[in-house]
């Protein structure tokens, strides 16, 4: 489940940013793939060759998939690289790359460092894709859900209708939100 509702919601992102509140739209993740696009051109071109694309042609680059797979490896494997240093912090603003790697270098040491059963932590990360559905499903407008009805509807549409109809206008009920909410902070500041 965890896997689909991640493909779901980046479809979403990619496909309908119209059915997503403005804040989880935005720029950051046009920002976050041009500048993946940007690191694995430089990582992957002759050095005389990288300054004859102008930078706002790179997002039209495509990459086999194979190498994106192996730089993302990459850079979980050896973090502390100077894989991250080419990230740089003036990107660090603007694109989620190291986020999602920290992130993903949390969720990995879940099992080694916390001793949490690979189960466990499936079952975490199911309960946080749920929670970020139901966010944007009460936080994204009925008009773009009525326009997706006239096609068939999305299923986001479907969790916002049952939403209303069982009086959640929230996310998550408080007493579970502060849960994953202390876990979130030992994980991702770790």
């Amino acid at each position: 489940m965890s896997r689909s509702l991640s493909n779901y919601m980046l479809y979403l992102l990619v496909q309908c940013p119209n059915m997503l509140a403005t804040e989880l739209s935005g720029t950051r993740y046009t920002d976050t793939r041009i500048h993946l696009h940007r690191l694995l051109f430089i990582r992957n071109t002759p050095k005389e060759a990288e300054n004859n694309i102008p930078m706002d042609k790179l997002d039209a680059l495509s990459f086999p998939k194979a190498q994106v797979k192996a730089f993302f490896y990459e850079l979980l494997q050896s973090p502390s690289t100077n894989i991250l240093k080419e990230i740089g912090e003036q990107e660090e603003e603007k694109s989620a790359l190291l986020d999602g790697c920290r992130l993903a270098m949390s969720l990995q040491s879940l099992e080694t460092q916390d001793g949490w059963s690979n189960d466990k932590k499936w079952e975490m990360i199911s309960e946080l894709w749920v929670e970020m559905l139901m966010y944007a499903a009460s936080h994204s407008g009925w008009k773009e859900h009525a326009d997706a009805l006239a096609r068939g509807g999305e299923l986001l549409t479907h969790v916002c209708l049952l939403m209303a109809h069982l009086g959640l206008s929230k996310q998550c009920p408080p007493a579970r939100r502060d849960q994953l909410d202390d876990f979130l902070e030992t994980v991702v500041y770790i």
